[in-house]
């Protein structure tokens, strides 16, 4: 087996991501929304280019799961100060539970 570090770094990133997948499919949460339902948690209101770089996703690719995430309630764009150029990303009160969820799912997979 492959012990340099770049390789079991993506093997561990690799079964995390199974093992929260697999304790998270009952609410129909992809790969995509646990990061971000993660950030948003610390950084509510945040633009999207910030969710971006925060979660190392792709600002088209965010777009799209935002798109998705809004759709499922979870999220809500505002614009602030009349400023329609930048919307503000925010949990909803479902968005919140979800979030919730993630963290609870991240920390028993954190403890096996």
């Amino acid at each position: 087996m492959d012990t340099s570090l770049h390789y079991l770094i993506m093997i561990v990133h690799s079964l995390f991501q199974k093992q929260v997948l697999a304790e998270l499919s009952p609410l129909g949460l992809t790969a995509g929304p646990p990061k971000v339902l993660d950030y948003l948690g610390r950084h509510d209101g945040s633009v999207q280019k910030e969710i971006a770089v925060g979660c190392q996703i792709d600002p088209a690719t965010l777009t799209g799961l935002l798109n998705r995430m809004e759709d499922k309630g979870m999220i809500e764009r505002r614009s602030l100060s009349g400023n329609r150029r930048s919307f503000h990303i925010y949990l909803t009160e479902l968005g919140w539970a979800r979030q919730k969820e993630v963290m609870a799912a991240f920390k028993k997979c954190e403890n096996k």
